[in-house]
């Protein structure tokens, strides 16, 4: 079901009607069992935590102690979840027509509108967030999904904020730091930026699966059933200031590679739970080797490049620490080490490449020693593309009126200069048989593009009078070959 901070202490939701209080890691944990009751959701607003039943009723408290039912909505409907909005707890029940309703509670437990504020047929939400003046949720109808917002507090109607594409279905939503956090049935994230309510997307990850958001610093935490390479469960951390993202933080057991329920900060430090393993926390001890690798560089071109350098910028290797480096050339199925760096002190290292390819990724393995760990702030791969190369000839036909062979006899044509140089114009753009001064020996007669045809008046030499012929017209046709 979850975990949630209030009152600085940790209570997590550990069976079916029980919610477990830790004070602080490794504490003795305090059970607090709901009699009777079947428990669907726990959320918090930092003091108190709020939990829902599946008789449709909400529980609150700040510590162990099991009150009366905070608000009872069995009148209205079936429950469906709540949230946390900015300054009131919403929630989302089902009525007695069948319809989605979306309502928010007043502080005493009360509906702020009787009913629900928005109500919607044929149609299902399951995630919700607010912030910036705003309430986002989706809308999903067969394979099409929706973002609703609405103006906190506000009289107006919801409008749609975000259409999303075809297939896609939003499984949760968090708002953190002036951005909305959008995940969706297929393993993608997006970010996106509000402005009036209306987002905007960014596609940051994809094929992570489906899971809970939290924030920490400047980091969007984001729970990965089976992210480490041995199947263990995790969060991946999303970096808000460069939007590049990676692997964080994975569970301590190869063993605990069940769902990642929830995700919480507590005491300043990120943490999450495993279906089945329960609640995970950051150790000050580092995991002995981990790696990052870059996105595929193409420079949004297929020409072939060629990869000169790479080179890798860090802080000054701490003791006991090294970085292996890896250079993958088909789009990071398969990786080639170049070297490694392990002198203690050295803030970087250049390999020389030297390979062509239409892409390359960059993979840099880390590898640690208790609390110390290399830390890697650039890397740069220098290369320049290999230009298509062209073969062109340029050939001067003469268009004389009178034309002689080598041998000096002159060649029986009826044609004249000037018609002889239209029909050479008229195959410019065309494709044209061409044969080369070695054509006796090569034998070849080969397609080639007729690129220009220029003409100009030239003195002919005449060789059968041995005397130069002025104003005879030559036509200077450029061919390309044809690929």
């Amino acid at each position: 079901m979850g975990a949630v901070a209030a009152s600085g202490h940790l209570f997590c939701a550990t069976d079916a009607d029980e919610v477990t209080r830790l004070t602080a890691p490794g504490a003795t944990p305090d059970v607090m069992t709901f009699t009777g009751d079947t428990l669907i959701d726990i959320v918090s607003d930092g003091t108190y935590w709020y939990v829902a039943n599946t008789d449709d009723e909400i529980f609150r408290g700040d510590d162990t102690t099991i009150g009366a039912a905070w608000a009872d909505l069995s009148a209205q409907g079936t429950v469906q979840f709540m949230e946390w909005c900015s300054d009131r707890l919403a929630v989302v029940y089902v009525n007695g027509s069948g319809q989605y309703v979306v309502s928010t509670l007043t502080p005493a437990g009360a509906e702020e509108v009787a009913s629900g504020r928005f109500l919607y047929d044929d149609l299902t939400i399951g995630a919700m967030c607010s912030g910036d003046g705003y309430m986002w949720y989706d809308a999903n109808r067969s394979d099409r999904s929706v973002i609703y917002a609405w103006q906190l507090g506000s009289t107006d109607a919801p409008f749609i904020a975000l259409d999303l594409p075809v297939g896609e279905a939003v499984t949760d939503m968090f708002f953190y730091l002036g951005n909305v956090m959008i995940r969706t049935n297929v393993g993608t994230i997006y970010r996106a930026v509000p402005s009036s309510g209306e987002l905007t997307p960014e596609r940051i990850v994809e094929n992570v699966g489906t899971g809970p958001f939290t924030g920490l610093d400047r980091f969007v935490m984001f729970g990965w059933t089976g992210m480490s390479d041995d199947g263990r469960s995790g969060v991946g951390a999303i970096d808000l200031s460069t939007g590049g993202w990676c692997r964080w933080l994975q569970a301590a057991a190869a063993g605990d590679t069940g769902a990642v329920t929830d995700a919480f900060v507590w005491n300043g430090e990120a943490g999450f739970l495993v279906d089945g393993s329960g609640a995970q926390f950051t150790s000050e001890d580092l995991e002995p080797t981990g790696y990052v690798t870059s996105s595929v560089m193409d420079l949004a071109s297929s020409l072939v490049k060629v990869f000169d350098s790479l080179s890798v910028t860090l802080d000054p290797l701490p003791a006991d620490s090294s970085l292996d480096v890896a250079v993958s050339y088909d789009g990071g199925v398969s990786y080639t080490s170049v070297g490694s760096i392990d002198t203690i002190g050295l803030r970087g290292g250049r390999w020389d490449l030297g390979r062509q390819g239409a892409s390359v990724s960059v993979k840099v393995t880390l590898n640690a020693a208790g609390t110390t760990s290399p830390s890697v702030s650039m890397h740069q791969v220098k290369l320049h593309p290999l230009s298509v190369v062209d073969q062109v000839v340029e050939l001067p036909i003469s268009c004389a009126d009178r034309m002689s062979g080598l041998n000096g006899v002159e060649a029986p044509d009826s044609r004249s200069g000037m018609e002889r140089a239209r029909i050479l114009e008229s195959l410019v753009g065309t494709r044209v048989a061409f044969q080369d001064v070695d054509w006796p020996t090569t034998e070849l007669v080969e397609t080639w593009e007729m690129v220009s045809a220029e003409f100009s008046s030239v003195g002919v030499y005449e060789r059968s009078s041995g005397s130069r012929q002025e104003a005879a017209a030559v036509c200077v046709c450029t061919l390309r070959r044809a690929r």
